[in-house]
């Protein structure tokens, strides 16, 4: 992308460019008067590309086109943003790991915990341990037996959670 400097291309070879390799965008001057469509084809195409993104432009639109692609390039979202609960629902679909970027003090983090873990029992291990309730350990272990192995042994409700996950 060197080239740019003597030869600067149309918008939509710009785009093409994003298109073959989204890391790209931080070598595209942010006062391009399409940026922020270029953006936007940037994090399509990859999602974490969206650290790239000046703030400013991490907009709905573009924060929910790059974590539907990428779920963990939540953790370039900002708890602030005014669709946080959204974005990180639709992250958490895309990779239940996304989990660990959600800050726990969070108005809706139990409701994203428990989607977290039925998108993938794994995610459970990025729960803290004391936040890992009844209702969310359940949740994860009736479909992901497995993910017992996150379920601290003490816990208060440690046989019934056993007993749902079938191991």
């Amino acid at each position: 992308m060197r080239f740019l400097l003597n030869n600067p291309p149309s918008k939509e070879e710009l785009i093409e460019f994003m298109r073959r390799d989204a890391s790209d965008l931080q070598y595209i001057p942010t006062n391009h008067r399409d940026y922020k469509e270029i953006c936007l084809a940037a994090v399509t195409q990859f999602g974490g590309a969206l650290q790239y993104v000046p703030a400013s432009l991490r907009d709905r639109e573009i924060a929910l086109a790059a974590v539907t692609q990428f779920g963990l390039a939540l953790q370039y979202v900002p708890a602030s943003h005014h669709d946080y609960k959204e974005i990180a629902l639709a992250a958490i679909t895309q990779h239940g790991w996304a989990i660990q970027y959600v800050p726990i003090n969070h108005l809706d983090y139990k409701e994203i915990c428990l989607a977290a873990v039925t998108q993938d029992g794994g995610a459970l291990e990025y729960i803290p341990a004391n936040l890992r309730d009844r209702e969310i350990c359940l949740a994860t272990v009736t479909q992901h037996g497995w993910a017992i192995q996150y379920v601290p042994a003490n816990h208060p409700n440690y046989d019934e959670i056993k007993k749902a996950s079938h191991h």
